[in-house]
């Protein structure tokens, strides 16, 4: 879909970083402070990501199958009337699972270790490979692959990182948050 005119898209914009905003507090709430257990709240957590995602891809899905590359419409709120409406809501909708999605995957990257380093690897691994899924999804647009499998295609991408998380969480999350025992890193070697 497409926003006509630049009042529009200023508009759809603040509307979209004040959603990622609400998601990113909503969700870190939720993550922090909701239960006692690190693990509860990691699946938790998931679990409110994983419906709000299945219900906002579902919107898209549902907006989606109006629209095609031949037949893209341009839309201005003041002059769109209720055809405005269904699309900003989704707009919305994306920005606010996006910021609930990345904080997830944040939270639980930095429930995986104590090290600052190992969490930098790992944070450093996860933005490679979002780096590499934008490069691969802007040469599938280029190539015009129809806008209702590129839905597809990321709606399953991600409803797939949803058992994945929850395995990590399952695996690696512990309550405990103390450092684990092992050899002092202030020790010089051979000393």
């Amino acid at each position: 879909m497409l926003m006509e005119r630049l009042r529009t898209r200023g508009l759809t914009s603040v509307f979209y970083w004040s959603a990622q905003m609400v998601g990113s507090a909503g969700i870190g709430y939720v993550l922090d402070f909701s239960f006692r257990s690190r693990r509860r709240r990691g699946f938790v957590g998931i679990g409110v990501v994983a419906l709000f995602g299945t219900a906002i891809w579902g919107g898209g899905l549902a907006n989606q199958l109006t629209y095609s590359h031949a037949k893209q419409v341009k839309l201005d709120f003041k002059e769109s009337g209720c055809d405005f409406g269904g699309p900003f809501v989704l707009y919305f909708s994306y920005g606010l699972l996006d910021a609930m999605f990345q904080s997830t995957v944040y939270w639980v990257i930095g429930t995986l270790a104590n090290d600052s380093e190992t969490l930098s690897r790992y944070t450093g691994f996860y933005k490679g490979v979002q780096s590499a899924g934008a490069a691969v999804a802007w040469q599938i647009d280029t190539q015009k692959v129809s806008l209702l499998s590129q839905l597809i295609i990321n709606w399953s991408l991600t409803t797939v990182s949803y058992p994945l998380l929850l395995l990590l969480v399952i695996l690696a999350v512990k309550d405990d948050t103390k450092p684990e025992e092992g050899p002092s890193k202030d020790v010089a070697p051979g000393g």
